[in-house]
């Protein structure tokens, strides 16, 4: 039984470390944006991906950055067709930091979601599939799914 409860607290505290983390990660990732907005900087963000510049195809990345900004500019459907895991990751931090947020201002009677590999697991596939799925109809069909008059 002592065992099974430090590793609960272990598992606990773990949680704890990546909910400050990710709070951490997202007040600069808003204080930078804010800068780059101020300073009218967007230009230097927003390149085109070296690896469709050079090979033609899309890389698993290509369309993160407009889907972030159709995201941040209220359009969830957007930023669903440009690059899915941007907004599902958007929901899974709302729902991991609300839990958190919950556990604390509660002293411990709700309890904060759990990190799971399958989370990453869940991820790395959407991003697999995503990244295959735009280049076979790009390649198949000519399709650009980026460019913006699709979406």
């Amino acid at each position: 039984m002592k065992q099974r409860n430090e590793k609960k607290n272990r598992s606990s505290s773990e949680d704890r470390v990546l909910y400050w983390i990710l709070i951490g990660f997202l007040l600069f990732a808003a204080l930078f944006i804010q800068v780059i907005h101020w300073f009218g900087l967007e230009h230097v963000f927003m390149k085109p991906c070296p690896v469709y510049e050079i090979f033609g195809l899309y890389c698993p990345g290509c369309g993160g950055t407009r889907a972030l900004m159709a995201l941040a500019a209220g359009d969830v459907w957007a930023s669903l067709r440009i690059h899915p895991l941007v907004p599902c990751a958007a929901g899974f931090l709302v729902c991991f930091l609300g839990s958190h947020t919950l556990e604390i201002l509660t002293k411990g009677r709700v309890h904060g979601m759990k990190y799971r590999h399958r989370y990453l697991i869940a991820a790395g596939i959407l991003l697999a599939g995503n990244w295959v799925i735009k280049n076979y109809v790009l390649l198949k069909y000519g399709m650009d799914l980026l460019a913006r008059e699709t979406w």
